[in-house]
C-alpha cells in the first residue's frame, strides 16, 4: 500500500474542458493508451497498452484539482511498479514522474491540437499516510460492497468514510482516496462515482464548519476542507 502520498504531475490549461476534449481525441489517436472511461465523468481514465512500462496494469486518471479549476492533474496507478505489488511497496514520485512520461505525447498531442504550450510540474512527494482508523473505514467498506452495483447499505459505509475524514480533517485529497480504492481493485468507474460523491460530501460539510485553527475563532476566512489533519 502507497503510504507517502503524491503531488501528481499538474498542468495549468485555459479551459479545462475544451482540454479534456483534446486529451480525449489525443488518447483515441495513440497507439499505447486506450480510453477507459465514462463521458458523464469529468475525469478521464486511460490504460497503457505499450512496451515501454515494466511494472503491470499502468493507468493513469486525469482530473481538475480541486484547488484550482484551471489545474488538470495527471496520476498513475499500476497493478505493479517493476516486479513489486503495488500494495506491497511504497511509489516514489520518481516512479510517478516515470509513469507520467509514458503519457506525455499523449498530453502533448492535445496541447498542440489546441495550439498551446504547456509546461508541466512533475511529481513530488507529499507528506501523507493513511490513519489507521481510515484504512479499517476503506477496507471494510470495500470488503462488503457489492462494486458493481451499490446497495443503500454500501453507501452508508461510504458515507462514514466521508464523514471520519470530515470529523478528524484527514488530509485524504480524492485522488488519494482513488489511488486507495483502485489498489484495491475497485472498478475505474465505480472509482469516478466514489471519488465525485466524496470530493462533494467533504466541501459541502466544509460549509458548515469553520476550518480556521482551533485556536483563533475571530478568524471566518474559508481554507481547504483537505488540510488540518487530526490523528485517529
Amino acid at each position: 500500500m502507497i503510504k507517502d502520498s503524491i503531488v501528481w504531475p499538474c498542468v495549468e490549461v485555459p479551459d479545462v474542458d475544451e482540454f479534456f476534449a483534446s486529451l480525449r481525441a489525443a488518447i483515441e489517436s495513440s497507439q499505447d493508451w486506450i480510453l477507459h472511461d465514462q463521458p458523464e465523468v469529468h475525469a478521464i481514465f486511460a490504460r497503457y497498452t505499450g512496451s515501454g512500462f515494466d511494472g503491470e496494469d499502468l493507468r493513469l486518471c486525469a482530473f481538475r484539482c480541486v484547488s484550482a479549476t484551471a489545474i488538470v492533474d495527471f496520476a498513475p496507478t499500476a497493478a505493479a511498479w517493476g516486479s513489486v505489488k503495488s500494495e506491497d511497496t511504497v511509489v516514489t514520485d520518481t516512479q510517478v514522474n516515470q509513469a507520467y512520461l509514458l503519457f506525455a505525447p499523449v498530453v502533448q498531442a492535445a496541447a498542440k491540437s489546441m495550439g498551446l504550450t504547456l509546461t508541466v510540474a512533475m511529481a513530488r512527494k507529499r507528506e501523507f499516510e493513511l490513519p489507521q482508523q481510515m484504512r479499517r473505514l476503506i477496507d471494510g467498506f470495500v470488503a462488503l460492497a457489492n462494486l458493481q452495483v451499490l446497495h443503500p447499505c454500501d453507501w452508508e459505509r461510504f458515507y462514514q468514510v466521508v464523514r471520519h475524514a470530515h470529523r478528524y480533517r484527514i488530509r485524504m485529497r480524492p485522488a488519494d482516496l482513488a489511488r486507495e480504492l483502485s489498489q484495491r481493485r475497485v472498478p475505474d468507474e465505480t472509482v469516478a462515482e466514489l471519488v465525485n460523491y466524496y470530493e462533494f460530501g467533504r466541501s459541502l460539510l466544509s460549509g458548515r464548519f469553520c476550518w480556521e485553527d482551533d485556536q483563533d475563532r475571530r478568524s471566518h476566512s474559508r481554507v481547504d476542507p483537505y488540510t488540518n489533519p487530526a490523528t485517529d
